[in-house]
């Protein structure tokens, strides 16, 4: 949200945002983040800080933490240790999406899609370049049709171990050989 934002005062597509709007909105966003979460991890903290011997806890529970947190010293105790929390926070959250935009726009690029990048590849299949075939899904493996199950396909298509080579794998599929090993 805050990074459309500023795509949108910058007048440019959220794509097309330089560096430093990106790492801002990340860490924009990371502050209002840790402003609205800060309390409840500060209770988290305080339960998980007591004691294990139901005896001695201080807390009968997260309710009671945070009436004694309350009581202790009010809003300022539910954010003792929120600029150090912010010092860390703010330069990763805007690190983090600054590295997965540019991962994206990477991964886009190899797909040869329009934003650039593999442009003398189709982006769709076309008569000379037909879409790969699935496997199908078998167990923990990926198996030719009528094949061992036990047994993954190799690189063509063909079952990699009995059944030879990929073409022999696509003959045995169109019934033109045998089954890939013989019956014990």
């Amino acid at each position: 949200m805050i990074k459309n934002r500023a795509a949108k005062s910058l007048q440019c597509a959220p794509a097309d945002l330089p560096a430093p709007a990106i790492v801002g909105a990340a860490g924009a966003g990371g502050l209002l983040y840790w402003l609205a979460i800060f309390p409840v991890d500060v209770v988290k903290s305080a339960v998980m800080a007591d004691s294990i011997i139901p005896a001695e806890r201080r807390y009968a529970g997260p309710a009671a933490a945070a009436r004694a947190l309350w009581a202790e010293g009010g809003v300022s105790r539910f954010y003792r240790g929120f600029t150090p929390c912010l010092l860390r926070a703010v330069p990763a959250n805007g690190v983090m999406l600054l590295t997965v935009d540019k991962v994206q726009r990477g991964a886009r690029g190899w797909g040869g899609d329009e934003r650039g990048g593999a442009a003398d590849r189709p982006s769709a299949p076309s008569p000379s370049r037909p879409r790969p075939r699935p496997h199908r899904l078998v167990g923990h493996h990926h198996a030719q049709p009528g094949g061992d199950p036990r047994v993954p396909a190799g690189p063509g298509g063909g079952q990699v171990g009995w059944g030879g080579s990929s073409e022999r794998g696509r003959a045995r599929e169109r019934g033109r050989l045998g089954p890939a090993h013989p019956a014990s």
